[in-house]
């Protein structure tokens, strides 16, 4: 039987046999279809049954029958094969494929002339995929045969031609770009998290790259596998990933369109492009045109016409680096609409930027994904490859970064831990804390490396940038002032044009290493564009300009400026560059408290990087000696700056109020280290709202001991349960200066909590407030039930003031009201009972309804120097008023007695004449928001003036609230 393994159709079966090996899923089916067609014979379904084949194995014979088929019996059993495929749902990029090579296997015959082809031996069909196994021979063929219709076949494949192209071009690229300086490693890749419509919780992934900037991501998130980015990716499908500068966009956009190019992800596409938008630095508006040519393909102009016709089906266009082509967020732009759906609404679309640039497109997607750059065993596993030949030098900057969790939270950056590992192995553990300091060093080495490439020798006389040669160093003061010019502008990238306006020369050598030179497009037709090797290091650099400018004119700047966002990285690194070291820069800085007092963090942060203690006693005083963070993530650097601005103030600060922020056991430990040997300043630490789960309890309870000297404590909302509890009681016991301290709104129904307050309660010797709620009430009933003597409570002797309120935290709280309100009241009888002390109890909003009353009047008989009862916003009625005057009677120092929204009536009138004519000491009564009558107010107005006319009352007047 002849053999002709010189057809398209075996050509283009030949070139995609390993795709299918590997691709089909269910070669019985495939073959049962195929027996059907009578494209194979009895005996190769007979083959392939034989149940110890394995799968691979059975898809190998039966594509092996079928290329015998295609080239010994009839070529149009390839068609038939394609055909059985398509009905195959997994299939489809195998069949593009087999449809791409079939077209450009009859181009090639129709357009080349004889030339040697590879032709297979038989039986060794199955090795074609590796060119060191394969058997093959070399001959002639015989000159072509011609295909009628040949040109409306490849004219009907611009499309998928097109597609091919790009893909060989990804292809070539290698797995990960690989940069010059600093010098980063190749190795894993960065973390992502899906980006969720709900609010930032307090979690890892959440709070992880907040850093009170202006590219924080304040939303909900979850941990998210590159696999599963793409996995339900449908036509249509907008996808946006944000990141921070260096924290690897890029590599993630090249990795997807590698992916892509190998047929491992979105295998819907047929053409992805990928577009660096510095590409088109200097063109006004981008269009599809200018991204579809950007490859340069033939007959441009009918593959934009197909796309659009086509509203982009099987088209996937991919945009890295928004924020560095800032025009097209505009409403009139074609990424905005494209984003938006307004045009080629059936492709895929992916736009990777800084999160200060997208924010408008998020709602409008349908995947939102942060790339968040490492975590803890990528940072260790970097370090360990990076000195790969050096174990202790690995070994001492993973412990460095331990013992220095502020330097180690900066390097979840890709590019700043490249630049920590590069300082490290030239300084060792003299490595700078402040990012002021590591980016001059940084940049100092960068220009040390620069010359001396350029001179051949090295300089080791250059320790600061006023060493730099005269000439370099004016270049470098070229360079600060374009950072300068160019962050005022928000701009990240600069054309050839632009960097020649500003140097007034080629600027070729004139940017001393700190700028890169990107000329990958000029292939494609491009100019090359310039940008600084990082957008942190541009703001450094900005700074250092800044720095060299006269006062009038930095005054100037700081009224215009002090307040954008965009700007705060650059004071930042002002005031760590200036120290604030002279009357001039104190003024500047006064000058920014002024315009930022309501942003006490970015203060913080600017007087940690001056490492001035003046600095942080004017920030103190400009606060009138608070320290207020509220609902604020404050990370390891935070935390850094924030103890060092304590320590360096502490006779200046009277409060530190960390209401509702976001703490992780890291910046603890970072606040504590900061700290050194010093207490925690201030009588007033208010951690209100702030989460103390059980992972971060210890560093907790470590931070408390500084706190040692604190005499108001106030815990209340932090999530503490009895695990945290026990944990952190060894502390606050031994808080002997607390007067004050609030536990209300926590998870303490726990019986098991109960004695561990009661302990902490009788050490704490000078305690006069204590607040929980009815959770805590609730368990103490238990806890005193089990056969243990009501004498114990006499511990409470001391307090003086009970707040306790209704709380709605947990689900466990509403099953103990549920129980019925007469049980909460009678176990908080039994604490007034052996409280004869108490001055102040508050009872607000505790449902507390006419019954109730009546059982608390009882127990109000135990309380005789209560001084503030605080019933507002319950359900007495006028009955519980009546049994509570009556109790009230004996309450002779009673001064405040807030009865707000009760609904009380007239019939109550009468008790509550009678208690303001005993009670001597009554200086208000708030009556507001009840159901009494115009007669009833006059009733009870006239009482109260009637106490004028009573000599021995303390006062003349009581305080009456009808309204």
């Amino acid at each position: 039987m002849a053999c002709n393994e010189d057809t398209p159709e075996a050509n283009a079966f030949r070139s995609q046999f390993a795709a299918l090996v590997s691709g089909i899923q269910n070669p019985q089916s495939l073959a049962d279809h195929l027996f059907a067609k009578r494209t194979i014979a009895v005996q190769v379904m007979q083959e392939i049954g034989k149940e110890t084949l394995t799968t691979e194995e059975k898809t190998r014979k039966l594509l092996e029958r079928v290329y015998t088929s295609i080239t010994s019996i009839d070529p149009k059993h390839f068609r038939v094969f394609v055909e059985i495929l398509q009905q195959e749902a997994y299939a489809e990029q195998l069949v593009k494929n087999l449809e791409l090579e079939y077209a450009n296997s009859v181009l090639e015959e129709e357009s080349s002339p004889p030339r040697k082809v590879l032709r297979m031996s038989s039986g060794t069909l199955g090795t074609v995929a590796g060119p060191e196994t394969s058997s093959m021979i070399v001959q002639e063929s015989p000159s072509p045969r011609k295909k009628q219709n040949l040109e409306v076949q490849v004219t009907e494949n611009p499309f998928n031609l097109f597609g091919q192209k790009v893909k060989s071009i990804y292809l070539k690229q290698p797995d990960i770009p690989q940069d010059d300086w600093p010098p980063v490693r190749k190795s894993q890749y960065i973390n992502l998290a899906l980006l969720k419509s709900a609010a930032m919780k307090d979690d890892q992934y959440s709070r992880f790259t907040v850093r009170g900037s202006v590219d924080d991501i304040l939303k909900d998130k979850d941990e998210l596998l590159f696999d599963d980015v793409f996995v339900d990716a449908d036509m249509g499908h907008r996808i946006l990933f944000e990141g921070r500068p260096g924290s690897g966009k890029t590599t993630l956009m090249h990795r997807i369109s590698k992916k892509w190019a190998k047929g491992q992800i979105l295998k819907q596409i047929t053409v992805f492009i990928l577009i660096q938008l510095r590409a088109f630095i200097s063109k006004i508006n981008v269009g599809l045109r200018d991204v579809v040519g950007f490859y340069q393909p033939p007959g441009l102009d009918k593959l934009c016409s197909a796309i659009e016709q086509n509203d982009g089906q099987g088209f996937c266009i991919a945009f890295d680096g928004l924020d560095e082509y800032s025009t097209e967020t505009q409403k009139t732009s074609f990424i905005y609409k494209l984003m938006m759906g307004m045009i080629l609404p059936k492709s895929i679309v992916i736009v990777a930027s800084r999160p200060a640039a997208s924010q408008k497109f998020r709602r409008a997607v349908d995947r939102n994904v942060e790339v968040l750059g490492f975590l803890k065993p990528q940072i260790d596993k970097y370090i360990t490859d990076y000195y790969r030949n050096s174990r202790a030098k690995a070994e001492g900057l993973i412990a460095y970064l331990e013992e220095h969790p502020n330097v180690k939270h900066a390097c979840y950056l890709p590019l700043h831990l490249a630049m920590v590992a590069y300082l490290f192995d030239h300084i060792g553990f003299s490595l700078p804390e402040r990012e002021t300091e590591i980016y001059r060093h940084f940049t100092l080495s960068t220009l040390v490396r620069t010359i001396e490439r350029e001179q051949g020798v090295m300089d080791s006389e250059i320790s600061d940038f006023e060493d730099l040669p005269p000439e370099k160093y004016e270049m470098f003061m070229d360079v600060c002032e374009l950072a300068f010019k160019a962050t005022l502008r928000q701009k990240l990238v600069y054309s050839l044009k632009e960097a020649k306006e500003h140097f007034n020369v080629d600027p070729q050598g004139q940017y001393l290493g700190l700028i890169t030179v990107d000329r990958q497009y000029v292939l494609y037709g491009r100019e090359e564009t310039y940008s600084f090797l990082h957008l942190t290091l541009q703001e450094f650099l900005a700074a250092y300009h800044l720095m060299h400018l006269q006062e009038d004119e930095v005054m100037s700047f700081i009224e215009q400026y002090a307040k954008k966002a965009h700007m705060f990285v650059v004071f930042k690194f002002y005031f760590g560059l200036t120290h604030v070291a002279k009357p001039a820069t104190e003024s500047v800085f006064n000058r920014f408290l002024d315009a930022n007092k309501s942003n006490q963090l970015l203060l913080v942060q600017c007087a940690f990087e001056s490492q001035n203690t003046e600095t942080c006693k004017m920030l103190a005083a400009k606060g009138s000696g608070i320290i207020d963070l509220q609902k604020k993530t404050l990370n390891p650097s935070d935390c850094t700056a924030l103890g060092y601005v304590t320590k360096s103030a502490s006779s200046a600060i009277h409060e530190t109020h960390l209401v509702s922020c976001s703490i992780s056991s890291e910046g603890l430990n970072a606040l504590v280290k900061s700290t050194a040997d010093c207490s925690f300043p201030g009588e007033v630490l208010n951690l209100h709202g702030t989460r103390l789960k059980i992972d971060v309890a210890p560093a907790a309870a470590e931070f408390l001991k500084k706190a040692s000297s604190v005499t108001d404590l106030r815990l209340s909302k932090c999530g503490i349960q009895f695990r945290t509890l026990s944990l952190i009681a060894p502390v606050l016991s031994r808080m002997t200066s607390l007067v004050s301290l609030r536990l209300e709104h926590n998870d303490l129904g726990n019986v098991k909590s109960v004695p561990i307050l009661l302990d902490i309660v009788r050490m704490l010797t000078n305690l006069e407030e204590f607040s929980t709620d009815l959770q805590f009430l609730a368990s103490l009933d238990s806890f005193f039930s089990k056969s243990q003597s009501l004498k114990k409570m006499s511990l409470y002797d001391k307090i003086e003031v009970m707040s306790v309120s209704r709380c709605y935290t947990s689900e466990r709280n509403s099953e103990y009201l549920l129980d019925g309100e007469q049980v909460n009241v009678h176990i908080l009888g039994k604490v007034l009972k052996v409280c004869p002390n108490l001055r102040v109890l508050s009872l607000h909003l505790c449902d507390i309804r006419q019954e109730d009353a009546k059982a608390l009047a009882t127990s109000l008989r135990s309380c005789p120097n209560l001084q503030v009862l605080n019933l507002d916003h319950n359900s007495i009625g006028s009955d519980g008023v009546r049994g509570l005057c009556g109790a009230l009677k004996e309450c002779t120092t009673l001064q405040k007695l807030c009865l707000y929204n009760n609904n009380i009536t007239d019939e109550a009138v009468g008790s509550l004449v009678e208690l303001l004519e005993t009670l001597k000491d009554l200086k208000k009564l708030n009556l507001e928001h009840n159901k009494f009558t115009e007669s009833g107010k006059t009733t009870l107005r006239q009482a109260a003036e009637a106490r004028k006319e009573l000599s021995n009352f303390s006062t003349c007047k009581v305080s009456l609230y009808l309204w």
